[in-house]
């Protein structure tokens, strides 16, 4: 067994050199970033559904049309759907990726809401201006 009179360094740089940060070249770095993107295609895949279903949810909330509206009432019940063992049901994409599903609920709702009351004063506006 040495001494720290032997090797120089004491206990507490001992378990110092335990902590200190690894050397790692630029190359080694984007090799490991690059690699870890590669085997993670579900990760791309969840992402973009998610991507889609706010998309949808934003562009068709106001549709005229049957179609519009389908897709969003769709994607809405997809997104408020609660508890589901589902692969690909919201919370479980939410998980994979890392995400709280009521934040993200509750700030698809915010959205909602305040377009919802945007469209409903742009509405009582012009039809002061008709009344006018």
């Amino acid at each position: 067994m040495e001494s720290t009179e032997h090797t120089g360094a004491g206990e507490g740089e001992k378990v110092a050199f335990l902590f200190q940060h690894d050397t790692v070249l630029p190359v080694q770095y984007f090799e490991t970033i690059s690699r870890k993107a590669q085997l993670e295609p579900e990760k791309r895949l969840t992402l973009a559904i998610l991507q889609d279903a706010a998309d949808c949810f934003q562009k068709y909330m106001f549709a005229q049309n049957d179609r519009g509206r389908a897709i969003f009432d769709e994607t809405e019940q997809w997104i408020m759907e609660e508890n589901t063992d589902w692969l690909f049901s919201f919370e479980s994409i939410c998980e994979c990726l890392g995400f709280d599903p009521k934040y993200i609920r509750k700030g698809l709702l915010h959205w909602k809401n305040s377009h919802l009351t945007q469209q409903g004063s742009g509405m009582s506006q012009r039809s002061e201006v008709q009344c006018r």
